[in-house]
């Protein structure tokens, strides 16, 4: 049972490893793809900045502020690669694939908020995390030793008996006979034995103490796990209902005061930098969020629910 039980729960961990890094690609790409979005974005507000100075509607430093930006943009677009080969190659690890095979981006994900409690997680997983049996039976197992090292004080008592068929040919005509006989062991050497009574107790508190310190972990890890969940699904809620549709709508009006020349550039640059920040930061969240989830499934031992692929 203990062999067994690593086994599963090693399973449980591998799983975990394997859901964070495709979590972990899942943002690099749509991070990725923002950046992209905003290197475009930036092209448009290039020319248009240029248009403006030539005609004597807008200023030199406008013009050199977006090519600034559009170099930065430029770096971390290389800088967000680099990070999904990482990622790629150790999904292709897992998968006994070569590290290069390319992996092609996740699917849009919907995600839904926990439906279960912690005290339920806490309680179901002492019946789901495959080690809680595994140290279950290493218990058990000691106290059956120590069961056993307290009989050896008892005496062993022996009873024997036999019928011996003989020989018709032996010149007492080969009588046969019976015998029977009783032999006692006694336990003298009580030293001996209260060493292997005090050695098995040991094996036995060692047993109780790692056990109990295991369910502890378990516990903690739950109880981080679970709260990790709740405060980045929140994060999400916030960033998906506030904070990027009201940066978009931020822009969107700059770009159109801009445009007409009731608005400075540095408010428009300002404006796509921030909605870039926040649909960055929730796909972040998002990302961090399945983590989360993915590690209270490894710790607990229960599958949770919580996605859904978007056509």
């Amino acid at each position: 049972l203990w062999f067994k039980g690593v086994y599963d729960d090693a399973r449980l961990e591998l799983t975990r490893q394997v859901k964070s890094a495709y979590y972990k690609l899942y943002a690099i790409d749509r991070a990725i793809r923002t950046v992209r979005n905003n290197l475009s974005l930036l092209d448009d507000l290039s020319r248009l900045a240029e248009t403006r100075y030539r005609v004597g509607k807008g200023k030199q430093t406008n013009v050199l502020k977006i090519h600034l930006e559009m170099t930065r943009q430029r770096d971390r677009l290389i800088q967000l690669e680099r990070q999904r080969v990482t990622i790629q190659g150790q999904l292709n690890t897992f998968a006994n694939r070569p590290a290069n095979t390319m992996i092609a981006p996740p699917a849009e994900i919907s995600i839904t908020a926990l439906s279960v409690e912690l005290e339920q997680l806490q309680a179901e997983a002492k019946n789901n995390r495959p080690m809680f049996g595994a140290w279950q039976a290493r218990v058990d197992k000691a106290k059956k030793q120590k069961a056993l090292a307290r009989l050896d004080y008892k005496p062993d008592m022996t009873l024997w008996a036999g019928y011996r068929f003989r020989d018709d040919n032996l010149p007492d005509q080969g009588t046969d006979f019976a015998s029977a006989g009783i032999s006692f062991n006694l336990p003298f050497n009580r030293s001996r034995r209260a060493s292997a009574v005090s050695s098995s107790e040991s094996i036995l508190n060692l047993a109780y103490n790692q056990y109990a310190d295991f369910r502890g972990k378990v516990a903690f890890a739950i109880d981080d796990a679970f709260h990790a969940a709740r405060h980045n699904y929140d994060l999400v809620e916030l960033y998906r209902t506030g904070m990027v549709p009201q940066s978009r709508q931020v822009y969107a009006s700059s770009m159109s005061a801009y445009q007409v020349g009731n608005a400075d550039f540095s408010e428009l640059l300002s404006s796509l930098l921030a909605r870039d920040k926040y649909e960055t930061e929730l796909h972040r969240v998002v990302s961090e969020y399945l983590q989360a989830v993915a590690r209270l499934e490894a710790v607990s031992g229960t599958t949770l629910n919580v996605t859904n692929p978007k056509d």
